[in-house]
């Protein structure tokens, strides 16, 4: 009975060590690996970033974008339908991306481990 439990235990120790090892070190990579890649993308560009129907702070660290001087720039229905000064990219899932498809001012860019990335061209030219 002894034995079994030290062996219960061993297995149990070994076994969470190796899932932390290999397991947990992907988990953002699993998870919102394609989100980050695209946000990477944009660090150089002169636009606008946005998730649209979930909550993320991806966008705002991997693509470190300085704070908008257009106070507008916060509002979604703005950089959605307003005339925007510069290119705006969205980030939504793909299980909420039949509503923006929809959307003629609005262009898929991508779809990718369960996101779709959409692309808006400036409105107007300052």
């Amino acid at each position: 009975m002894k034995l079994g439990y030290v062996i219960l235990f061993i297995g149990t120790l070994v076994g969470s060590n190796i899932a932390v090892r290999t397991i947990v070190p992907n988990i953002e990579k699993y998870t919102q690996g394609a989100v980050v890649e695209f946000c990477k993308g944009l660090v150089d560009k002169d636009c606008y970033v946005e998730v649209l129907d979930y909550k993320s702070y991806a966008h705002l660290f991997y693509a470190k974008k300085e704070f908008p001087l257009n106070v507008k720039a916060r509002d979604k229905k703005w950089l959605l339908f307003g005339e925007i000064d510069k290119p705006a990219y969205f980030i939504c899932k793909n299980i909420h991306a039949q509503k923006y498809m929809d959307m003629p001012q609005l262009t898929l860019l991508d779809e990718k481990n369960g996101f779709c990335f959409f692309y808006r061209p400036p409105s107007i030219r300052l």
